[in-house]
Formats: C-alpha cells, sequence, structure tokens
C-alpha cells in the first residue's frame, strides 16, 4: 500500500472534516484528526468497508460495552441503562470526533470500581472461610450485570476466595503428601495479603486510566466491527507493537489474547522461553503473574496491554506465571526471560529410520515462515531453507518427505509461493484478491522439481496464513496428503499498518504522536477458487488433536471476513493420483487401535463437554481434590505418550560436519530427536506412506 495515495484522500477529505476551523478559525482537536483519519482510512482502504449507520453503532456499542468492563467485574444494570442513549449514536460520535460515550462509561466504570476497592479493603482484613461449599461462575457471558451494590460485593467476596484459593494451592503444593483437607491459617493469611496486593494494583491501574486509553476503547469498539484484525493503537500501544514485531522482544516468547475477561496465550513463539521449556501452550489462560520471589499480581479481568507490562521483563530475570489448562487444571511455571532465539526458527531436518521395516524418511520441522527482508542478498529465507533441507534429504535416498507446519502463524506470500514450487513443475499458488482490483495470480514457474517422491504436510488449529496457503495449494494439485486435526486456523487475509502520523498535515503536527491503525487490506483465495478464510484448509487424513477443543481459529472471533470464493483457475494436477479414501479407511482403523490417540480423542470430548461447565467450586476440599484429579489424567497421557522404540532419527549432517558441535547443540538435537520418537502425529505420517506404497494408482502420463 503506497502511504502517498492514502494521504491525499485523507488531504481531500480533511476539507470535510473540519469545516468549521476554515471559518472559525479553531484548531482541530486530537479527537477531530483521530475520527477523521479513522473514518475516511477504513471507508476507502479497508478490504471490505461496512456501512455506517444505526445498525453498526448496535454493534459496535456492544462492543465498547465489552471493552468497558472486560469480564463483567464491576457495571450494573443501571449504568447499562444509562449508557444505552448512545446506542445508535456511535457512528455519529465517531463521524464528528465527540467521544461522549468514552467520556461517560469511563465516569461510571470508575465509580464502580472505588465502590468495588472500599468493599474489598474491610474484606481483606478478615481470614476467608475456606470450608464452605459454593461456587464461582468463571464465565462472564453466563453473568449479568449486577443488580445493585450487594450483588456487587457477593462477586467481589467469591472473586477474591477463588484467587486466594489458587495462591493458597501453590503454597500447599510446595509441600509433598499434604493431605486435600488440610487447612493452614498461616498460609491462607499469606495468600490473602498476596491477593489483596494484586488486587488493589489492579484497582489503581483501572482508576489512573489516561485519555488514550479511554479513547481506544471507543476507537477499538468502532474498528472491531470491520473484522478481528482491525484495530487502532494509542503511541505507547504502537511502540509496544512494534517491539513485538521486531523480534528483539525481551520477555517469555508468546502472544497474547483476551478471552472473556482473561489473558490468553494466543500463540507460542518459536524460539523463545515459553517455547523451550515446553509447558505452556496456545490455549492456556493465564491467571497470575508474579516477579522473582515476590506476590504473584492478579490479571483476571484487565486487559491484554496491561498485561504484558506485567508479564515482559529484562532478558535473565525470573517470572512465575499461573496458568489454568482447558481442562481446568492449574499450573505455576517459572521461566526464564530472555531475546527469541531467532536460531530456533529456522527450517530443520532429521532423518527417521523405521527399525521395523529398514526404510528412511525425511522429516522438515518449520516453526514459522522468515524473511531477512533488510539484507535480501546474504539473508536467509525460510524457503531458501526447506529447499535446501529437501535437497539435502532428497540426496539422502529417503523414501519420503513430512513438512511439519503445526503452530505456523505464517510470514510473508512470497515465501508461501516459493515453498510450494519446491514440489511441483509450475503453476498457480495462490489468488489474491484487493478490494477494487481484480484477483492477482501468483504463480510457480521455474520448472523445477526439488522433490518429487511421497510427500505429507503435517497441520494443525494453529497452522495460518502463509501455512494454509502451501498447504491448500499442496492438496489442491494432489501433490500432497494432508494430515492434521479438524482445520487449520482459517486466517485468509493481509494487514496493513499505518503510522497515523504520516497522514496529518503540519500544521497538526502538536496532535503528534497519534498512533496507528492495523487494518485489512486483502484477501486470499486457492486454486480452486475457494477462500482460506474461516474453513481453513481441512485435512484429508483427520487425527483427534485435543487444540480442536480449545476454540482456536477465525470462525470463534467476532466479525470475521466471511467465507466466500472467485472463478477456479487452469491448472495441472499432479501426474500420480494419491489413494486418499484408502488411505483414510486405514487411517481411521488404526486410530481406533492407538492407544495415545484414543486418549487424545478421549480428551478433546471431554474438553468439549468442559467448556460448559464453567461454575467453580470454592471449597478447599472439593477445589484441591478436582486439581489432583486432572493431575492424575495428565500423567496418564504422558505416561502413554512414550519414545516410539521403533523410529530412530539421524542427523542429516555427516560425522565430518558434525565434528566439534558444541555441547549445546547436541543436547538440543537430542531433546529435538525425543520429541519425534513420542509424537503421534509423525507415527501417524509414516504409517500413511505405508499406505501409499500398498495402495499405488496407476500414473497418469510421464513427466
Amino acid at each position: 500500500m503506497k502511504h502517498s495515495s492514502l494521504f491525499m484522500v485523507l488531504l481531500l477529505s480533511s476539507l470535510f472534516l473540519f469545516p468549521a476551523a476554515g471559518v472559525l478559525g479553531d484548531l482541530p482537536t486530537r479527537e477531530d484528526v483521530l475520527s477523521g483519519i479513522l473514518y475516511y482510512g477504513l471507508g476507502n482502504w479497508h478490504y471490505q468497508p461496512i456501512p455506517v449507520d444505526d445498525s453498526f453503532s448496535k454493534k459496535a456499542f456492544k462492543a465498547y460495552l465489552e471493552r468497558l468492563d472486560y469480564g463483567k467485574n464491576f457495571l450494573f444494570r443501571s449504568d447499562i441503562e444509562a449508557l444505552q442513549k448512545y446506542s445508535l449514536l456511535v457512528d455519529d460520535g465517531w463521524r464528528s470526533g465527540r467521544f461522549s460515550l468514552a467520556e461517560d462509561g469511563d465516569k461510571i466504570l470508575k465509580n464502580r470500581v472505588r465502590q468495588a476497592q472500599a468493599y474489598c479493603k474491610e474484606l481483606f482484613k478478615r481470614p476467608l472461610e475456606f470450608r464452605k461449599e459454593e461456587a464461582l461462575e468463571l464465565d462472564p457471558r453466563k453473568r449479568g450485570y449486577f443488580l445493585d451494590a450487594a450483588a456487587l460485593q457477593e462477586y467481589w467476596r467469591k472473586r477474591v476466595k477463588y484467587m486466594a484459593l489458587t495462591y493458597y494451592l501453590d503454597l500447599i503444593g510446595e509441600e509433598k503428601g499434604a493431605a486435600p483437607n488440610l487447612f493452614d491459617p498461616v498460609k491462607e493469611e499469606k495468600a490473602r495479603k498476596a491477593v489483596e496486593k494484586g488486587v488493589n494494583s489492579f484497582f489503581n491501574r483501572l482508576l489512573e486510566a489516561s485519555k488514550d486509553d479511554v479513547n481506544s476503547h471507543f476507537l477499538n469498539a468502532v474498528t472491531a466491527v470491520f473484522d478481528p484484525h482491525t484495530s487502532y493503537f494509542a503511541p505507547d500501544k504502537k511502540d509496544e507493537f512494534e517491539i513485538e514485531m521486531s523480534g528483539t522482544l525481551e520477555g517469555i516468547g508468546a502472544l497474547l489474547g483476551e478471552e472473556n475477561g482473561y489473558i490468553r496465550v494466543a500463540e507460542v513463539i518459536p524460539g523463545g522461553p515459553v517455547w523451550r521449556e515446553g509447558k505452556i501452550k496456545a490455549g492456556d489462560l493465564i491467571l497470575k503473574v508474579a516477579q522473582g520471589d515476590e506476590d504473584p499480581v492478579d490479571l483476571v479481568g484487565i486487559n491484554v496491554t496491561e498485561a504484558v507490562k506485567y508479564i515482559r521483563g529484562k532478558k535473565g530475570s525470573r517470572v512465575r506465571l499461573t496458568v489454568r489448562k482447558p481442562d481446568g487444571r492449574i499450573e505455576m511455571v517459572a521461566l526464564i526471560r530472555d531475546v527469541v532465539q531467532i536460531q530456533e526458527t529456522y527450517a530443520r531436518s532429521s532423518l527417521i529410520k523405521e527399525k521395523s521395516t529398514g526404510k528412511t524418511y525425511g522429516y522438515i520441522e518449520l516453526p514459522k515462515f522468515y524473511h531477512d527482508i533488510k539484507n535480501q542478498n546474504n539473508g536467509r529465507s525460510s524457503s531458501d531453507d526447506v529447499a535446501k533441507e529437501v535437497e539435502k534429504l532428497r540426496r539422502l535416498g529417503v523414501a519420503g518427505i513430512v513438512l511439519d507446519l503445526r503452530n505456523n502463524g505464517g510470514g510473508l506470500l512470497d515465501d508461501a509461493v516459493k515453498m510450494t514450487g519446491l514440489f511441483f513443475p509450475s503453476g498457480p499458488v495462490v489468488q489474491v484478491k484487493d478490494k477494487k482490483k481484480p484477483a492477482q495470480i501468483l504463480r510457480d514457474d521455474d520448472g523445477r522439481v526439488t522433490w518429487s517422491g511421497p510427500l505429507i504436510v503435517l497441520v494443525n488449529a494453529m497452522s495460518a496464513s502463509a501455512s494454509e496457503i502451501v498447504a491448500g495449494a499442496l492438496q489442491d494439485y494432489g501433490r500432497a496428503i494432508i494430515v492434521g486435526g479438524e482445520t487449520t486456523f482459517g486466517k485468509g487475509t493481509v494487514q496493513a499498518m499505518l503510522n497515523l502520523d504520516d497522514y496529518t498535515s503540519d500544521e497538526w503536527k502538536n496532535l503528534r504522536p497519534l498512533g496507528a491503525l492495523t487494518l485489512t487490506i486483502q484477501k486470499f483465495y486457492r486454486v480452486t477458487g475457494a477462500s482460506t478464510q474461516v474453513k481453513g484448509v481441512v485435512p484429508d487424513v483427520v487425527l483427534p488433536d485435543p487444540m480442536d477443543a480449545l476454540e482456536i481459529g477465525e470462525r470463534y472471533m467476532d466479525y470475521p471476513l466471511t467465507w466466500d470464493h472467485l472463478s477456479a483457475l487452469s491448472f495441472q494436477k499432479w501426474n500420480q493420483p494419491l489413494p486418499i479414501r484408502e488411505v483414510q479407511r486405514r487411517s481411521r482403523e488404526r486410530v481406533l487401535k492407538d492407544p495415545l490417540l484414543g486418549l487424545f480423542q478421549k480428551n478433546r470430548d471431554r474438553l468439549i463437554r468442559l467448556r460448559g461447565r464453567t461454575l467453580q467450586s470454592l471449597n478447599l476440599q472439593t477445589f484441591q481434590k478436582e486439581q489432583i484429579d486432572l493431575r492424575r489424567e495428565d500423567a496418564q497421557i504422558r505416561r502413554l505418550q512414550k519414545e516410539n522404540p521403533l523410529l530412530e532419527p539421524l542427523p542429516t549432517e555427516s560425522d565430518g560436519e558434525l565434528k566439534g558441535e558444541p555441547d549445546y547443540q547436541k543436547k538440543r538435537r537430542g531433546d529435538w530427536f525425543q520429541e519425534i520418537r513420542k509424537d503421534p502425529f509423525i507415527v501417524e505420517a509414516l504409517a500413511v506412506f505405508h499406505d501409499m506404497d500398498l495402495v499405488k494408482p496407476p500414473v497418469k502420463g510421464k513427466r
């Protein structure tokens, strides 16, 4: 996207935005300029702009209420009724630069926060009752706004008790063999004091919200109605976003999101501390964070920007995260903050020898797409690195190659096209559609095939964007068998980030910095014409994956762009048809007999059932027993997930290349080989290769 083009549109639009300024000599306010740029920017450049009318206002008003009282912790029904007068006026406020809804909402919220703060001050003076059998509703969608002050106080009494219980169990957990019904008043007091500190910090953060924070809630309620990836970043939030995207963020190495009042791990960044440690996964909820040996701070009910301030820290510092797993299990995980180790994100390959057959297969893991744009001549790219690994495996004579794109959130489109082209001679790979222009067809036309043998691509619910382009194209060409969970993420859109300061004239420079806007500008389509948006890529061989129970993906977001399709392109399918139906039948039979995959299926079904059970017992004995039972089930899975004795991962480097290798690299490779031997999806992929050998359809023509 050209900044100059958008600047001209906005410059012309400014004649209509501020007519009074020229006549009366008044300068526009910061809100005037922000509203104008966002209004005309979204209207002119968003991929699918929507009418800004009363229907839009209703949606934006609902989104604003969710942002104002994140998790329904404070507001009364009467407060919502008082704000209801704005439900059809959001569009007018946005156009005019008058944020009356945001101003009134902020005043009401802070008044209720002070009420809760005063109540909790008294609550913390007395011991908490852990023996009473009662429950807290954890899902704010099932809780209404409070009827009165008594309802607010009852909620915060239970909320404080729940937080204290989780901290208390951390303390009890430090003593091996503690009985479930054990009660220690000293530990209760310590837990209560720690929670008091965290809750007061939470209240103070809300009461100290800046005008930028208040305006951001309003503007992001507006942008959210366009699609979930279009967002406004206030100046300080823009700086934090740029730090994260630069890859130099010192922290835990995870992208965080918000889910019903909780901080959720949206994605684990390859090469970061969370990825290397392996205990925290996408879908986990972060309940508390503690610096070193300090008392933890509760994160429930705060927005993700505030949470990041507590979780981020200097390299080498220790942080303790209390997380709740999708099955309800609560764990404390200690991490040493670090920068993301880029070398951990690079493509790497391994030989996998089957001891029972003597056959050797190739395995390539690509945790993320990468491309050194600043160093085009000598920098690394994922497509070039995968090409080198494929060529290496081809020379070693492997019988088939597994390309693992699980948990790969995507990257540059050009890399996806080049990578796909490694496996067939030439043809279209993906269609990219702008708002007004005909679709652009991106092709691979070099005529070279780096690997022409059997190919399997592994995917899961976290495979997104460029990963979906590669998997979708190879599936459409009949070139590879796709193996994974129910479907991929379903992100078929492209975003651009605009620095809003670039779109203001010098006469408004005193209003800078204004922040940034990310907006959706393009959509992807497969060669068949189908979009990858929302539906993603459905694997040929579907395996039970507990991740499919976690509501991860575009289809679970508010206001995603819809699935649609273009005309199919003309393309030549691979000349060796794949025995998809027979492979599917044989795989289903193996899954029914495999104890680990069977347990995955049971765990997935159980997680789906648990999604609807959100009442949490606040009785110490019941709470602790639930946690013991959950840990027992998790231990059962880990016991079954043993290393497969029939698989022998081997390095692709020669003995000479490995000579003098540092000890840390040897350990890294050994740990990786151990993961491969335990991975049921890799084991099943090799079984699919056997099926392909047993059922070989006739070859169509020659190449």
